[in-house]
């Protein structure tokens, strides 16, 4: 299981990760996966890929840097791209719209890697009946990571 936290003691935020997908990485041309029960098995023969997928799990952590061998059979030309869909401990409730989605590309140009991140999340619109509703309301911010009063405001003259 491969978590990212910031320190597994109560109260502190855990993400887990739910969905891999990897593109034009080492001898990968495509590979995608979810994660069920915490758990991924990656089975195959010699030389498939199998440490090519960890590999990129930790390229895209930060933990080791990309090269341009990691390019596909060193074809520099060709966008490689890591995608890993995460679930909080803390989401306001549970289902795929709490999963915070962030990809990576990567591209070779003279000789340089030039890194792009993107991040993104899916969240349901809410009904006029929850709009109406102030402690939905600060939920949804608070998913936007958007600052919102603790009390709600009265419409003082």
């Amino acid at each position: 299981m491969f978590v990212v936290t910031s320190g597994l003691r109560k109260g502190l935020l855990a993400l887990f990760i739910r969905y891999i997908r990897v593109e034009n990485f080492r001898g990968i041309d495509h590979f995608e996966a979810v994660m069920n029960n915490n758990l991924l098995s990656v089975v195959g023969q010699n030389d498939v890929g199998k440490s090519s997928v960890l590999r990129a799990i930790c390229v895209f952590l930060e933990k080791e840097k990309m090269t341009l061998e990691d390019f596909p059979n060193d074809d520099l030309f060709k966008v490689c791209e890591i995608e890993l869909h995460f679930e909080s401990n803390k989401g306001i409730s549970s289902g795929s719209e709490d999963l915070v989605k962030l990809k990576q590309t990567y591209e070779a140009h003279n000789g340089k890697i030039i890194a792009k991140q993107f991040i993104y999340k899916l969240i349901s619109i809410p009904t006029e009946e929850e709009l109406d509703d102030y402690k939905t309301l600060k939920a949804i911010a608070k998913t936007l990571s958007i600052e919102f009063p603790s009390r709600k405001p009265t419409n003082a003259s």
